[in-house]
């Protein structure tokens, strides 16, 4: 096997290796739409991450809040803060999805899939 690969280099000349490449390129046009994709994937990834940073910064707030503030158990206020921090991650979640599905598809609620585009 490895001498049909070794011969098949050696025959071929350096204008057939550029021809192959050549016919496996990307045309522009696809290449410009991926492009577009990756930043349309790379927006929502960011607004996402957003949402669950400013998670964060609610519980740790509650919590602070929670513990210094109403002397509650640590036990008891690290519960109350995570609940509130994934209420809140949920609801900011759910209505960037609802903002995003909208604009998919053109206004209108989807029911049932809406990955179904």
């Amino acid at each position: 096997m490895r001498a049909g690969i070794t011969e098949n280099i050696m025959t071929t000349s350096p204008g057939d290796i550029r021809k192959e490449m050549e016919k496996n390129l990307v045309p522009r046009r696809k290449a410009v739409a991926w492009r577009k994709t990756w930043r349309k994937t790379g927006l929502r990834w960011l607004k996402f991450n957003a949402v669950g940073g400013i998670g964060i910064a609610v519980q740790l707030v509650l919590l602070l809040g929670l513990k210094a503030g109403f002397h509650l158990n640590y036990l008891l206020a690290t519960a109350l803060a995570v609940e509130a921090a994934v209420v809140h991650n949920l609801s900011g979640t759910s209505a960037t999805h609802g903002r995003i599905v909208q604009s998919r598809h053109g206004g209108r609620r989807c029911r049932g899939s809406c990955d179904s585009t």
